[in-house]
């Protein structure tokens, strides 16, 4: 991922899921897309589709799911303030084990963002996010 952008990170249900099967004795499959995240002020909507090709032409047996989570506050949080980093969009996924992203640091060590820590994601837990269980619109 690194040769086609430095920014990016795997996330949310490819991480989950990955996790999960582990946990519990299951044979590790991609069972749906590979999410890819990052985020970029300065870029269009349509580098997206440039990076998910990049992609695609590296490995094209996975369905490659990419995302500028500086946009995405438009879906579920259009009256809530745009998304001020990769953190501030990892946090309002749905649900806390989905909140989680992994990187390749400067070194190519694995750094996570996990802004609800990896307690339910490690004990198979899935509830919403604080501003779900507030917002009852949202649930």
């Amino acid at each position: 991922m690194k040769s086609v952008n430095n920014n990016l990170a795997l996330s949310a249900g490819t991480i989950r899921n990955t996790i999960w099967q582990a946990l519990e004795d299951k044979k590790q499959i991609i069972i749906s897309d590979i999410d890819i995240i990052y985020y970029d002020k300065k870029t269009s909507k349509e580098e997206e589709n440039k990076i998910e090709k990049e992609l695609y032409k590296i490995d094209s047996n996975y369905k490659w799911q990419v995302k500028n989570e500086y946009y995405m506050n438009q879906y579920n949080f259009i009256n809530e303030h745009k998304f001020s980093s990769l953190y501030d969009a990892i946090s309002h996924f749905v649900e806390t084990p989905t909140c989680i992203g992994a990187y390749l640091d400067k070194y190519d060590n694995i750094q996570f963002i996990a802004p609800y820590g990896i307690k339910d994601i490690m004990n198979l837990n899935c509830r919403p996010i604080p501003m779900f269980i507030k917002d009852k619109n949202k649930l």
